[in-house]
């Protein structure tokens, strides 16, 4: 089971950002390591947001265990 990154802006009119929660939530209660990430003042088109939370995210499940 991946990790799982869903990124979803507040704004989006294709998507509704409660399905991103939704489907981070299911996940983990199925054992599976998951985040979602809503941007404010964003719509379906992501664009350039920051990506801090993305970038430590992944390095926290991808760097190799000492």
């Amino acid at each position: 089971q991946a990790p799982t990154l869903i990124l979803n802006g507040a704004e989006d009119d294709r998507t509704d950002p409660e399905v991103a929660k939704v489907l981070a939530e299911e996940l983990r209660a199925h054992g599976v390591d998951a985040k979602a990430v809503i941007y404010p003042k964003t719509g379906h088109k992501l664009g350039r947001p920051s990506v801090a939370e993305e970038r430590a995210f992944l390095i926290e499940r991808l760097r190799p265990a000492p």
